[in-house]
């Protein structure tokens, strides 16, 4: 049975909590998926998930302790060699007990894992093989929860300051004094004289 359930805690946080297992036998794997959607208004690139994983014999026996790898992979159907968004928990078996433990993944490993809508995240355990034989089913109980910070709030850009009006009044002013006084030079310039004449006199 798998259960998802997503909130948003008091401090402002998307979270989702994924209950599950995955029970893999002596012969095959187990594989188990979680669907979630994530809204807009988180910080995707800065998701964080703390799994808690319980291992025990549910079937069969097994004759050794051991640590069953748990792959956990988010938006990738398989893990090739040095792909992205995928993470190998070793979570011990012990013959006989009940281990519960606690693993981390912090946010700056998780970018670009997640994207705003639909998501899943799909947790795998290989085959057992030698380890419990001739048969046996070993099941690893998850509890897992994905945490998505908020995006900061982004302050309103300040209004530009208005534009103080232009004083026209002290250039008009300024201009009829200039044409004005140009004006006065032209006018004298342009009165009639009489023709300057030279006096000479003298006694013949």
């Amino acid at each position: 049975m798998v259960e998802v359930n997503c909130w948003v805690d008091s401090n402002g946080y998307y979270v989702c909590e994924l209950k599950g297992k995955v029970c893999p036998n002596t012969y095959q794997r187990s594989i188990t998926d979680f669907f979630i959607d994530v809204p807009s208004g988180y910080d995707i690139n800065q998701a964080a998930m703390w799994v808690y994983i319980t291992t025990y014999l549910a079937q069969g026996s097994c004759s050794q302790n051991f640590n069953l790898t748990v792959t956990m992979r988010v938006n990738q159907y398989e893990c090739i060699f040095g792909a992205p968004c995928c993470w190998n928990f070793k979570a011990p078996f012990e013959v006989g007990n009940t281990i519960q433990s606690k693993f981390e993944v912090p946010p700056d490993t998780m970018d670009r894992c997640f994207i705003y809508g639909s998501n899943f995240i799909r947790f795998m355990a290989g085959p057992l093989g030698g380890l419990c034989f001739p048969w046996g089913v070993v099941c690893a109980d998850i509890d897992a929860y994905v945490y998505f910070p908020p995006l900061p709030s982004v302050p309103p850009s300040p209004s530009p300051k208005p534009t103080p009006p232009i004083n026209y009044l002290p250039y008009v002013v300024l201009l009829a004094l200039i044409l004005g006084g140009g004006s006065a030079v032209i006018a004298y310039l342009a009165k009639p004289r009489a023709p300057l004449v030279q006096v000479v006199s003298g006694k013949t």
